[in-house]
């Protein structure tokens, strides 16, 4: 559902820009700006779009190769931080059938990108634990962090608050300036 609608949504966007660019009233300050964003959303689209067929494929719905598929995309994205990864993988495969487990991954995918565009962090956090009374999946780093009461509700919190809703978690950012961003998602047992 949402990564067909994202898919669709930018390649609408590119179609738009494209046509911008090809008028001849179009400045060249224009058509640079929008061939920029052009290459951003294609480079999204097409991430997006491997992400759709790897999740396709039945031998990918272990829970150790989405694991691994986490593991491995950290490392490359956040290539210069300081990586504490603490995911028990049995409490992974116990309490995440396949959809959550694709809706953790793609939120967990976009906080790790928010963290490599915007956070400046030295340190990431990456854990999934369990107590009496929920199951804990945190991404925390020691980054530039934001002030969350100037935080306009955009468009990639809100996808990250409704996947890990549809995985019947609660959302919950934590962050002030200078001392870094927490995201956590619980899932309460039932």
């Amino acid at each position: 559902g949402d990564l067909h609608d994202e898919i669709g949504s930018n390649l609408g966007s590119i179609s738009i820009m494209s046509n911008i660019i090809a008028k001849e009233s179009t400045s060249v300050e224009k058509r640079s700006e929008y061939s920029e964003k052009i290459v951003e959303i294609s480079g999204r689209t097409a991430d997006s779009m491997r992400d759709v067929i790897w999740f396709i494929n039945p031998k990918n719905e272990s829970s150790d190769l989405i694991l691994m598929r986490m593991k491995e995309f950290v490392s490359t994205t956040l290539s210069n931080v300081k990586v504490n990864w603490k995911i028990d993988g049995a409490i992974f495969e116990r309490y995440f059938n396949i959809q959550n487990r694709r809706n953790l991954y793609l939120v967990f995918k976009e906080s790790v990108n928010n963290i490599s565009k915007y956070s400046e962090a030295t340190n990431v956090s990456v854990i999934l634990y369990e107590n009496q009374n929920a199951v804990i999946f945190t991404i925390e780093d020691d980054g530039v962090g934001f002030d969350t009461s100037k935080l306009t509700t955009g468009i990639g919190l809100r996808s990250l608050k409704k996947r890990a809703e549809n995985s019947g978690g609660s959302f919950v950012v934590n962050s002030k300036v200078g001392e870094g961003t927490k995201i956590e998602i619980v899932f309460n047992k039932k």
